[in-house]
């Protein structure tokens, strides 16, 4: 259940800097903490009242812009991996609690010694439907005889 509600914030906690990357990618101001500064002003970073680093104008601007990179390249992946850590852990439970039944698992493969294929008889094809029987003809054909002139057909005497 732990892993669960990790991933679950690992993938909210990346949507999230992937918005506060685009909200600060419209903001052209440069910032030294909250506050903003302007050409000609230093930022001193500060870590328990001792200055760790001071930059000038020019390289806090460089330094807001490499995160503002870094929050809009690592919030998206940092949110589609804790989407998929999020699906594994659900498969996971999934597969405890509803084990393959027997049938459905694999069935470990035997190692066969490769044995010379003999040539095989040869079967015509077979038809699968029935053929009709029709019955010969005789030859030469009987004549018909047509009806001489002026003498109805036979089937109206």
């Amino acid at each position: 259940m732990r892993n669960i509600v990790y991933s679950l914030l690992c993938a909210v906690l990346g949507v999230g800097l992937f918005i506060g990357g685009i909200a600060e990618s419209t903001d052209d101001a440069v910032k030294c903490g909250s506050s903003e500064i302007h050409p000609g002003e230093t930022c001193r970073e500060t870590k328990n009242g001792a200055t760790v680093a001071t930059r000038s104008y020019e390289e806090q601007k460089k330094s807001d812009k490499n995160s503002n990179i870094f929050l809009l390249l690592g919030g998206p992946v940092m949110a589609i991996g804790g989407t998929i850590w999020f699906v594994s852990e659900i498969r996971k439970r999934r597969n405890r609690r509803n084990p393959m039944p027997q049938s459905w698992q694999p069935v470990p493969q035997q190692q066969f010694a490769a044995q010379p294929l003999a040539p095989q008889p040869y079967y015509p094809p077979q038809q699968s439907w029935p053929q009709q029987q029709w019955p010969q003809q005789q030859w030469p054909q009987q004549q018909q005889q047509w009806p001489q002139q002026g003498q109805p057909p036979n089937h109206y005497r």
